[in-house]
C-alpha cells in the first residue's frame, strides 16, 4: 500500500474545505476549474500518483478527502463519523495537516499546492489517462506479463513504463501517431478529433530482465500503435506477437486499411 504524503493531505484537506453547492451538488474548489470531482483527482496524478494505478489514486484521494470533511466546519458533506456521531478517525499526518492548516488562508494554502496540479490538462490529455486507466485495469496482478511469441520466443512485456504519461508523451513526440504496424492515423482517418491519439507499446526480452536499473530508450524501446493493432498483438493468452508476426498477418493491402 502507497502512504499518503502530506501534500497528499494537504491536497485533500483542500478540496474538502473548498468545494462548493451549486444546486444541492457539491463541486470541487474554483481554482481548479473542474466541473467533475473525477477530473479534479487527476489534475493530481501526475505528482502525487506515487506509482498507483489512477484508479487507485483516484480512490485514495477521495477518501482522504472524506476523512476532513467531518472535521472542517466549512465543509459542506458529513464526511466519515464514528459510531458515536463524531468526526471520524485522523491518522497522525492528516490531524497535523488539520491543525496546521485550519487557520491558514486559501490564497497561502492553494500557493502552496497549485504546482502539484496540472491545471491545463487539455483533452486528448484526459482521453490518454483514461486509456491508461483502462490498460491497467487489464494488468495482471503482478504486473509485468511473461508471453511467447508465435514463433516461441520468450519476452516480457513490461506495463510498468506505459503508465508513465511522461514516457508516453515522449514516445509520441519522437514517433508520431502513426501505426508502426500498419501506418494508420487517427487525425487522417477521424480529421481533427482523431488528432493526438494513439496507443504506446512496450516489449522487453527476456535478457533485459534487469531494465528497471537502467533509462528508458524511448526512441527504441517503445512504438506507436493503432488501438486495433495492439489488440491483435495480446490478443490470445500466453502469446504476444511480434511486430513483424503480427504484419505478416495482415492480408487487406495497407493502402486499403
Amino acid at each position: 500500500m502507497v502512504s499518503r504524503t502530506n501534500q497528499f493531505w494537504l491536497v485533500a484537506f483542500f478540496l474538502s474545505k473548498y468545494g462548493f453547492v451549486v444546486e444541492d451538488k457539491t463541486l470541487p474548489p474554483t481554482e481548479l476549474g473542474a466541473t467533475k470531482w473525477k477530473e479534479a483527482y487527476r489534475m493530481f496524478y501526475e505528482s502525487l500518483g506515487n506509482g498507483r494505478t489512477i484508479d487507485a489514486f483516484e480512490l485514495s484521494l477521495r477518501n482522504a478527502r472524506d476523512t476532513f470533511d467531518s472535521h472542517i466546519v466549512e465543509s459542506k458533506r458529513v464526511g466519515w463519523l464514528d459510531n458515536t456521531g463524531k468526526p471520524g478517525y485522523l491518522i497522525s499526518s492528516a490531524e497535523l495537516v488539520l491543525t496546521q492548516y485550519s487557520q491558514i488562508s486559501r490564497v497561502k494554502i492553494w500557493n502552496e499546492i497549485k504546482d502539484l496540479a496540472n491545471l491545463e490538462l487539455p483533452s486528448y490529455k484526459k482521453r490518454e489517462i483514461d486509456d491508461l486507466a483502462v490498460m491497467q485495469n487489464m494488468e495482471t496482478a503482478t504486473g509485468d506479463r511473461l508471453s511467447l511469441t508465435e514463433g516461441g520466443a520468450k519476452i516480457v512485456i513490461s506495463l510498468r513504463y506505459e503508465r508513465n504519461i511522461k514516457l508516453r508523451n515522449l514516445a509520441f513526440k519522437i514517433h508520431g501517431y502513426s501505426c508502426v504496424v500498419c501506418g494508420f492515423d487517427y487525425s487522417k482517418f477521424y480529421g481533427k478529433w482523431g488528432e493526438g491519439f494513439a496507443e504506446v507499446h512496450h516489449l522487453v526480452p527476456v535478457s533485459e530482465l534487469g531494465l528497471s536499473k537502467r533509462k528508458i530508450d524511448v526512441k527504441n524501446d517503445l512504438i506507436v500503435l493503432c488501438a486495433n493493432c495492439h489488440r491483435m498483438i495480446h490478443r490470445k493468452k500466453g502469446i504476444t506477437l511480434t511486430i513483424d508476426e503480427l504484419k505478416a498477418k495482415i492480408t487487406l493491402p495497407v493502402e486499403n486499411l
